[in-house]
């Protein structure tokens, strides 16, 4: 781990917030993902157990043995001055010894000390929106290159990890005063975060295209689906009877429309795949959506999402 010095009869020395000093043992390991997840590998590979990194929803059922949150909450009242941990700098401004701190069901280190990590790749909840003093903070995050760290470390104050539903996410090669413990199980690992897409030219296509307007009547390919089905008409060709393209088709709005009318068949055609394959592969399948930025100003933007 980054934190760990050889010194030089071959001695270990631990980098502390403010000092070196001798390698105490009994502190958690602040490493990286990756490192922890190749040590739930080796154990499980030397023992012939299945051991790996909780999820979140299995770390949080540990934490709910703890009766009490940093402030008042839906999942206890404020534990005041009784901080049943190393956090929020209450007692400390380093770790501790992992069994300082026992919950009321048994189980040592719940939240504080070091930061978990978790499995879990990190992901928005129903109802999310951006802060617009800080609208790069959480969607930059959202994929399978972050993963979720749980608890709060003892450097964590306030909401930045002290209470039971702080949300964050970190890249898995990054060090952020984070330990880990392992579980036995067999339960399979399943991530399914959508990453929002952040490549300029695609977001403006996106929003050109999905982002309509209150009524659905505004969207300019909807509108411009309906008008080539009523040239159709006019000529005789009802559009059930009628194959159609669109040359530059983009993400593919106006084919989708145009297959929701009731063409025969419905093609189109771009001088790149890019934009219509994050269509097909994020948003045509089941439970599909399509997440996106619109740049607003400068460096602002704002996230949306369209599910299908």
């Amino acid at each position: 781990p980054g934190f760990w010095r050889v010194g030089a009869s071959g001695e270990y020395h631990l980098r502390t917030l403010c000092e070196e000093v001798p390698m105490p043992w009994d502190w958690p390991v602040e490493c990286s993902h990756h490192e922890a997840a190749a040590f739930c590998k080796y154990l499980s590979e030397q023992t012939g157990k299945s051991l790996r990194l909780p999820m979140e929803d299995e770390y949080l059922r540990l934490r709910d043995s703890v009766p009490t949150d940093l402030q008042d909450s839906a999942h206890g009242p404020s534990w005041g001055k009784n901080t049943p941990g190393n956090v929020n700098l209450a007692y400390w401004a380093s770790p501790c010894p992992v069994d300082t701190f026992r919950s009321p069901s048994g189980v040592h280190d719940v939240l504080g000390n070091a930061w978990q990590h978790c499995a879990t790749h990190i992901d928005t909840l129903e109802g999310f929106e951006t802060h617009p003093l800080y609208d790069d903070f959480t969607t930059p995050t959202v994929g399978e290159h972050h993963s979720r760290i749980m608890g709060g470390s003892w450097m964590s104050c306030g909401a930045h990890g002290a209470t039971r539903d702080g949300r964050y996410g970190f890249r898995r090669h990054f060090y952020q005063h984070a330990g880990f413990r392992y579980i036995e199980s067999d339960r399979q690992i399943v991530n399914s975060a959508l990453p929002y897409e952040r490549d300029r030219a695609l977001c403006d296509a996106f929003r050109f295209h999905f982002d309509d307007d209150a009524s659905p009547s505004s969207s300019f390919h909807r509108r411009l689906a309906g008008r080539c089905a009523e040239v159709l008409a006019d000529a005789g060709r009802p559009i059930s009877e009628s194959r159609v393209m669109e040359l530059g088709c983009g993400p593919g709005r106006t084919v989708l429309e145009l297959a929701r009318l009731g063409a025969s068949a419905a093609h189109g055609m771009d001088r790149s795949s890019k934009a219509f394959q994050c269509t097909a592969q994020r948003l045509l399948v089941p439970g599909g959506r399509l997440r996106w930025m619109n740049h607003l100003e400068g460096e602002f933007v704002e996230a949306r999402e369209l599910f299908a």
